[in-house]
């Protein structure tokens, strides 16, 4: 598959974002390069992770007494959020390399109010970086999942 992407400035002359929401499959290889017109030439390629499925039954609730373990497929880079549903500025944001599952422990899931909606978004990351002169590059290539629980009493 091939996609071409420009990238778009962020806010500096040295930031840039080609994000693309191009259909991937797990294992396809996305290989991003330029030609030296804004950096010097570059080629960085990295590989689609596999989806994320149901990381928790689902639907489901989360007890307030028992530890919850979600699991993902293995990753560069897993970020888990867990929020209030609809969404406050109060959550729970964690980021790991490489592994495959976490527990929630029951003192956390505690901290909601009971009969509370949460949400627990899991998004595994596969990226690569590349230095062409004084830039780094970085791809980031991802499969993303969030699903809302109940607290239980």
């Amino acid at each position: 598959m091939s996609v071409v992407t420009e990238p778009t400035p962020i806010g500096s002359d040295r930031l840039y974002d080609g994000a693309t929401t191009a259909a991937l499959a797990p294992g396809d290889e996305v290989t991003v390069s330029g030609d030296g017109a804004t950096v010097p030439a570059f080629t960085v390629s990295a590989t689609a992770p596999p989806f994320v499925d149901d990381t928790y039954p689902w639907p489901g609730i989360l007890s307030r007494t028992e530890d919850a373990t979600f699991t993902w497929p293995a990753a560069d880079v897993v970020v888990v959020v867990i929020a209030h549903y609809p969404p406050t500025e109060e959550f729970v944001y964690c980021t790991w390399s490489g592994m495959a599952s976490t527990t929630l422990e029951a003192a956390v899931i505690a901290g909601f109010a009971e009969a509370e909606t949460v949400s627990v978004g899991v998004d595994v990351i596969n990226e690569q970086r590349v230095v062409a002169g004084d830039y780094v590059i970085e791809l980031q290539v991802a499969s993303q999942t969030s699903n809302n629980y109940e607290i239980a009493p």
